[in-house]
């Protein structure tokens, strides 16, 4: 029994570490801004044109349920992050003391970049870089032992890192670029590169062709990306200013919006920790063809650590370094789709975790040959510093990893709508709905949650009693001076009526022709009832409804203590 804990410890302290990030006190449904669970998934949404990796979880909730996968997801990347690092350090220093091994796994699963990502629901971010982390250790090993199925890893993980975040694009592509042409072989290199990206072709077929053609999302935000895009996501500036703060990796945009806490809001210390973190970093990678025998791994994740620090910084980066950015957005193809650069830090996280195994491996070697005194407060100090520097990420990321239950009477206002609307089986378009759900926002404050999040009700009503709706919600993101993204048809004309500059709310006219003629556009969709949910701006939208019903267009069918539900009357509708 000692024998198997010794050998399988680091799982129980990767899980340990996970679950104190992780698990809430009750158990319920997460709400986070990009991240929300319902209890019931049909397949006849699973998008077949999104990326497999996507596709695999939408699997899971269809056959698991939402409460299942959504901790799957959060654990599954925390575990996947901490054992990646667990083996990629291994592989570069096998020798490792295991203090200093646990310091550069923690600082792996607790960070700045991933607790921002994560306490923001970004799971497709986190959750790639843990995969990419996996792709890279292949990688390095397939670099240093040559061997075949080290490089079959390397390709389908890379596949499955671009499925989950097609940002990852470029990330690949930059570690597998200097690390091959740090190789010397360049006819081995060129089959290398050609079969990986072979294989990201084949693990993403789906996406590239529906991508040639416009029809997944990823198309679709591409077209609308534009300077206001750019500004909106930019990395953000510190009070220490911007080159250490993205340094420190920091410089989420939502930092400064108020919607989560910052690690450096409740640390007034945390730039002297940071700084005596990157001591150690340097110091561990200090002449690193000395203390881990490989000259070209010091080439490798120096080049990887500059050229992702630069790009982090993007257009807010001084003079030539945000000059170079643009470049990349106006002639790059696709890289104007990382409007984040921000996400490159995740390639530094990776770096700073290796790099603080190797600087707390050699000080402590150095400790214990001056004064093995100093043994224990030197492993305290290893296993803290990480937690300190980003206190936020404990204790279900400080409270802020909240569960809620939706209100008992959405199952009243489910029932009532699936026993008076049956789905239109002739329609097979995008622009075909049963159900148009009011207010119309992508992302709102929950009566039942008390913070920002995406709106579920699309998914929580698509299905019931093995029965399926289509349910048109609000996609127009507002964020800064962007009102939406989308170009689905169906969107822009309840945005012809819903838009705060534009149709009703502009002009607040609701007379009758008016009225027929918003009754006219929504039926066209194949509309026959409108759930008005009692939510942020639900009186203005309630005024509107009300003057359809007044005007004869509309009535009022049921109410239960959160919804109103009408039923349109268009003149030849057919119920």
């Amino acid at each position: 029994m000692q024998h198997i804990l010794k050998k399988y410890y680091h799982i129980l302290v990767i899980i340990t570490i996970a679950c104190v990030i992780v698990f809430p006190r009750r158990s319920g449904y997460v709400m986070l801004l990009d991240f929300f669970t319902v209890p019931e998934y049909s397949w006849d949404f699973l998008d077949l044109y999104s990326g497999l990796a996507w596709i695999i979880l939408e699997i899971i909730k269809i056959l698991l349920g939402g409460m299942v996968m959504q901790y799957l997801v959060m654990m599954g990347s925390l575990i996947g992050l901490g054992l990646g690092a667990y083996y990629l350090i291994k592989e570069v220093k096998a020798d490792i003391i295991p203090w200093a091994h646990r310091s550069g796994i923690i600082f792996m699963m607790i960070n700045p970049f991933l607790y921002a990502r994560m306490v923001e629901g970004q799971y497709g971010v986190y959750g790639g870089y843990a995969l990419l982390l996996w792709a890279c250790y292949f990688l390095y090993r397939r670099y240093k032992k040559g061997m075949l199925s080290d490089l079959v890893w390397w390709m389908v993980l890379a596949g499955l890192t671009v499925s989950l975040s097609y940002h990852a694009l470029f990330f690949v592509g930059l570690a597998s670029t200097l690390i091959l042409i740090s190789n010397h072989r360049r006819w081995k290199n060129i089959l290398y590169r050609s079969g990986s990206m072979i294989a990201i072709c084949i693990l993403n077929f789906n996406r590239i062709g529906a991508s040639m053609l416009g029809n997944n999302y990823v198309s679709q935000v591409l077209k609308h990306v534009d300077t206001g895009h750019i500004t909106s996501f930019q990395t953000q500036q510190g009070s220490e200013g911007l080159l250490y703060h993205v340094l420190s990796l920091h410089g989420f945009r939502g930092e400064g919006q108020g919607r989560f806490i910052t690690p450096f809001s409740l640390n007034p210390y945390w730039t002297y920790i940071f700084g005596l973190l990157f001591l150690l970093i340097v110091y561990g990678y200090y002449r690193p063809w000395k203390s881990v025998g490989d000259k070209t791994l010091a080439i490798w994740l120096g080049s990887v650590a500059i050229i992702s620090y630069i790009l982090a910084l993007g257009i807010s980066g001084p003079g030539y370094i945000g000059q170079l950015t643009q470049w990349l957005y106006d002639h790059i193809p696709y890289y104007i789709g990382l409007r984040e650069p921000q996400k490159w830090l995740g390639m530094l996280m990776i770096i700073y975790a290796v790099g603080l195994a190797l600087g707390g491996h050699k000080l402590y070697k150095r400790v214990i040959a001056d004064d093995p005194f100093f043994t224990w407060p030197l492993r305290i100090l290893l296993i803290l510093l990480p937690m300190v520097y980003t206190p936020t990420m404990l204790f279900a990321l400080k409270g802020q990893l909240q569960v809620f239950s939706y209100p008992e009477d959405y199952v009243q206002a489910k029932e009532y709508i699936y026993s008076v609307t049956s789905p239109k089986e002739s329609c097979q378009s995008e622009q075909c709905f049963d159900i148009l759900v009011l207010p119309w926002h992508q992302y709102m404050s929950l009566s039942f949650t008390n913070k920002i999040a995406p709106n579920p009700w699309d998914r929580y009503f698509q299905s019931y009693d093995n029965r399926s709706l289509n349910i048109l919600v609000g996609d127009n993101m507002e964020l800064s001076d962007i009102y939406t993204q989308s170009s689905r048809p169906a969107s822009k004309i309840i945005e012809h009526y819903v838009h705060p500059s534009q149709g009703l709310r502009a002009s607040g006219k609701i007379d009758k022709e008016t009225s027929g003629a918003w009754c006219d556009d929504v039926n066209g969709l194949g509309i026959s009832g409108i759930l008005l949910m009692k939510e942020l701006e639900r009186q203005r939208d309630k005024h509107y409804l009300d003057a359809l019903v007044a005007h004869g267009y509309a009535s009022l069918d049921h109410e239960t203590n959160t919804t109103f539900f009408y039923r349109l009357d268009c003149g030849g509708l057919e119920n």
